[in-house]
């Protein structure tokens, strides 16, 4: 499946840690990833973050006195709806990559893990690519788009 994804997050401010090297924490503020309709299984595929308290994510510096390159780890809690159906409910999941050049990261796989499985279909490790700053305009298009598959305004 090939899907298009919409994020915000919200950053805090740069630390160096105790190991001395310079990271940052984020949260995902919001999140929907949404793909065209899928022929084998009859309805439009879209994951949105749960309804919970959502974990931090890190993007640390692999050089001391550097922010870049880094290594970023994202994780999230999210459902996972086929059609208005949600079949998949609060799970976990973790992307990464390396190295990370900027925020953003560019040019760059990032690599996930978004096991689940339902009656339907069962999903586990992928890829994305084509990361890019985007508008507000565009993040709430995007946005309103995957939650209208859902019958969600």
């Amino acid at each position: 499946m090939v899907f298009d994804a919409y994020m915000r997050l919200i950053r805090q401010a740069p630390v160096t840690n105790g190991l001395g090297f310079r990271q940052f924490e984020f949260t995902i503020d919001a999140w929907e990833l949404t793909n065209t309709f899928s022929p084998g299984l009859n309805a439009d595929v879209t994951f949105t973050l749960s309804d919970t308290v959502q974990p931090r994510s890190i993007c640390i510096a692999q050089q001391r006195e550097r922010d870049y390159p880094s290594l970023i780890v994202y994780s999230a809690i999210y459902d996972v709806y086929l059609g208005t159906t949600r079949i998949v409910e609060n799970q976990p999941g973790v992307a990464y990559a390396t190295p990370v050049w900027e925020i953003p990261p560019r040019n760059v796989t990032v690599a996930f893990e978004k096991p689940f499985e339902s009656d339907q279909f069962s999903f586990s490790a992928g890829c994305c690519e084509g990361m890019r700053a985007i508008t507000q305009e565009e993040f709430e298009a995007g946005a309103a788009a995957a939650r209208a598959v859902r019958g969600q305004s």
